[in-house]
């Protein structure tokens, strides 16, 4: 836990951040977040008597210190829409964007953007090493083929082939190779 006390006190002693980073232990970031909170707060040292860490923990993150007035995106239409072809998370952001400026809401960075989405994108990842067989759409999704290719190769739901994945460093890359019955195997 972050010693909020100690680092009030040492700031009030004439410490720098620095040298109040190294005595505490903790980053100077958070040494200077601290200090910020309190002022804001008009917080200082000497504090109350009987006030502990934790609540000074409480007061600096709090509801209101940590809500963003942020728009977030909506997760079921970007999903939808990065299946079509030619269609790439820059181009979702700047529809966010726009939609954001026209309602008056702040929109996320593009960093940002694209950290929430692959947040979602990770819980609706499906965990391919406890499933039997795929849908077409998560096979889809899980190796980076197209769903009318899968389709088109499979010709059927219930289709002889095994999805083989291999990861690469740049990118996730899959095909699909016939399975061998079990008698040949």
């Amino acid at each position: 836990m972050t010693k909020y006390r100690e680092i009030l006190r040492l700031k009030s002693l004439g410490f720098s951040e620095r040298n109040i980073a190294l005595s505490v232990p903790c980053s100077r970031n958070t040494v200077s977040k601290v200090i910020k909170l309190a002022n804001a707060m008009n917080i200082s040292w000497p504090l109350p008597e009987g006030t502990t860490d934790a609540d000074l923990e409480k007061q600096f993150k709090s509801p209101a210190s940590t809500t963003t007035a942020k728009r977030m995106p909506d997760y079921d239409y970007i999903r939808k829409e990065l299946l079509k072809n030619g269609v790439t998370k820059k181009l979702l952001w700047t529809e966010y964007m726009e939609e954001c400026r026209q309602s008056g809401d702040k929109p996320l960075m593009y960093s940002q953007f694209c950290y929430h989405i692959q947040q979602d994108e990770n819980k609706h990842r499906a965990t391919i090493e406890k499933k039997c067989t795929l849908t077409i759409k998560e096979a889809s999704a899980y190796s980076g083929i197209g769903v009318n290719k899968i389709r088109e190769i499979s010709k059927s739901p219930l289709c002889d082939f095994t999805l083989y994945v291999r990861l690469s460093e740049n990118s996730l890359q899959g095909k699909l190779i016939p399975t061998l019955p079990d008698n040949l195997a």
